[in-house]
């Protein structure tokens, strides 16, 4: 029976993604509490204090009214027959004057204040509040959220691959080579009899290394092959995507505290760097939230990544051959390929929009996706060349913020006497979540939602040149 993936692990190295973004959770809300309830409320009423005690010294001194009255002795008079007959009448109207008056007594109307209006806070307090309250929410998403800081910068080394398995994806690739070179030539051949020349892809190919991609990633071009895209056989798909499923997803999902579901390879390749030929790659950045790299080979000088924080360079193969298999991985939110009613969020809030390497490079995405549009035609967020620096702007403050942050850090996650018992573990956990029922939509993808580019939203904006081309392979996956 398959043990916990941590087992065979480094111990405490990998964060409890759940209980740390469970605290967090408690100390933002505890945060926000404070800053817009507590905060304004005791500070108001220590502001409002001072003022209270200068206002109860003032007190009003009590004033009393004299009634004087008249020395001149009343006389009785007489009433008259007429008097007589209106005394009750007019008995009756004092009265009911005397009532009225008793009602509207303005010396009761004058002791009858209105009840006090609650305090407000004032302007400065709020402010101070609302910054506070700003600055201290960013910070401890900063600092606290594991997805801002452990795996932000980080550089995990886990074994997906034996030495066997490496030595079958090379020559799986090589025979994907060779049937490239072979129709290359026969194109070659034809467009000799007919008297035309061939397009420079397909001439690359007869390029050394002969059979292999020359011409794909065009600021940064690699000799490589994509697995999808060129001849890779369907039967060799298959094995390669068990022990993706076996190895590579599980891990990913627990490093980086990812559902399986929400990983797709937007690009998986070989690649070769030659010291006769393409021997290194210049510093960059890899249009990917997560990259894999499975050294392949070991025969050769030189060679290696090296890296600066999110920037890394192929160093130069000086000898022999040197060749990787490499992935671009995107997390995605949605599933880019789902209907509108089958489009559920696959990420919580903090692996998502709280995660500011996340953001970085969805704002990147979305700017590609301006450009694209106003290059294609197509409108969306009104093609608004500010909107588009803006998204430019946001992708580089937050990578520089990112920078700042987040520690960039190397770890190996399982000793080198361990390895065969981690791949060993992950392919037994495999084989009894086959036994069961299993959901095809809670597997990552690896090869059919390849080639795509994706806005901000996390729909298609376009499907990559290639991927139009090989149509039939794509819905064959």
């Amino acid at each position: 029976m398959a043990v916990p993936i941590d087992t065979y692990m480094e111990a405490n190295v990998l964060p409890n993604y759940e209980a740390k973004c469970m605290v967090l959770s408690v100390v933002v809300i505890v945060t926000a509490v404070f800053w817009v309830v507590i905060f304004p409320y005791v500070a108001s009423r220590l502001l409002m204090e001072p003022e209270e005690v200068d206002t109860s010294k003032k007190k009003d001194t009590p004033s009393t009214d004299t009634a004087t009255t008249s020395s001149t002795p009343s006389t009785k008079a007489k009433p008259s027959n007429g008097m007589k007959r209106r005394g009750k009448s007019n008995k009756k109207s004092t009265t009911d004057a005397n009532k009225k008056t008793t009602q509207k007594d303005p010396s009761q109307a004058k002791d009858e204040t209105p009840p006090p209006e609650p305090p407000s806070v004032p302007l400065p307090i709020l402010a101070v509040a609302s910054l506070g309250c700003m600055v201290s929410l960013f910070y401890e998403v900063m600092t606290m959220s594991p997805y801002n800081t452990f795996v932000a910068r980080g550089v995990f080394q886990v074994p997906i691959l034996t030495a066997l398995e490496c030595e079958q994806l090379i020559n799986i690739s090589m025979a994907a080579a060779k049937i490239n070179q072979d129709m290359a030539l026969q194109e070659q051949q034809r467009a000799e009899i007919a008297g035309e020349s061939l397009n420079r892809s397909m001439e690359s190919l007869l390029w050394e290394p002969k059979g292999w991609q020359k011409l794909r990633h065009g600021n940064y071009p690699t000799t490589d092959l994509n697995v999808i895209t060129d001849p890779f056989q369907k039967k060799d798909l298959d094995w390669l995507q068990e022990k993706l499923d076996a190895r590579l997803a599980p891990t990913l999902s627990r490093i980086y505290g990812l559902p399986e579901s929400a990983i797709r390879a937007n690009d998986m390749f070989v690649v070769r760097y030659d010291a006769d030929f393409r021997a290194k790659l210049e510093n960059h950045t890899d249009d990917s939230d997560i990259s894999i790299n499975v050294l392949l080979t070991d025969d050769f000088e030189g060679g290696g990544t090296r890296f600066w924080k999110l920037n890394h360079e192929g160093m130069q193969t000086t000898k022999g051959t040197r060749m990787i298999f490499v992935g671009f991985l995107g997390v995605d939110r949605i599933d880019p390929f789902a209907k509108d009613d089958n489009r559920k969020p696959k990420l919580n809030l903090w692996a998502s929009w709280l995660s500011l390497p996340w953001v970085s490079t969805k704002f990147k995405e979305a700017y590609s996706s301006m450009i694209h549009r106003k290059e294609h035609g197509g409108v969306k967020y009104g093609n608004n060349k500010y909107v588009e620096a803006l998204f430019l702007d946001l992708a580089n403050v937050f990578q520089i913020v990112g920078d700042f942050f987040a520690v960039h850090h190397v770890k190996n996650l399982v000793a080198p006497e361990n390895a065969d018992r981690f791949i060993n573990n992950l392919d037994e956990a495999y084989r009894e979540r086959q036994q069961k029922e299993v959901d095809d939509t809670a597997k990552a993808t690896w090869f059919a939602g390849q080639q795509v580019d994706l806005d901000l939203d996390g729909t298609i904006t376009a499907e990559w040149s290639t991927r139009r081309a090989s149509k039939n392979r794509f819905m064959e996956l």
